[in-house]
């Protein structure tokens, strides 16, 4: 196949030969039919029943991501935390005031602002 030459679709067109394409489908219809009425279950009991499997699936990842969330919150409070204090820092070397001994030990111990 040269992907320089173009493809010939015109034996998919359906008005070419309505016939043969009415026959196609309902063949296919036929199958399905003979499928549908081979199967055990209905298509609603086929998918309730992937319920167990999708709620294990859905609390193994809960389980997974619990340790992963509290990582984060933990990561993000410390940055919240060297943030406070690079803002005591900032402020002290401007002069504006000096942090006390009860400010850094609030941010540090807390993690709350000043």
């Amino acid at each position: 196949m040269n992907p320089e030459d173009p493809v010939d679709l015109s034996p998919l067109d359906p008005l070419q030969d309505p016939d043969h394409w009415r026959e196609v489908v309902e063949r296919t219809h036929a199958r399905v039919d003979l499928l549908l009425a081979n199967r055990q279950t209905d298509p609603l009991t086929l998918i309730a029943g992937w319920s167990r499997t999708l709620t294990l699936v859905a609390a193994i990842a809960i389980l997974a991501l619990i340790p992963v969330e509290l990582l984060l919150e933990k990561r993000e409070a410390r940055l919240e935390q060297i943030e406070l204090l690079s803002q005591l820092a900032v402020a002290s070397v401007r002069g504006e005031s000096a942090p006390t001994g009860a400010e850094l030990s609030r941010v540090i111990l807390v993690g709350g602002p000043p």
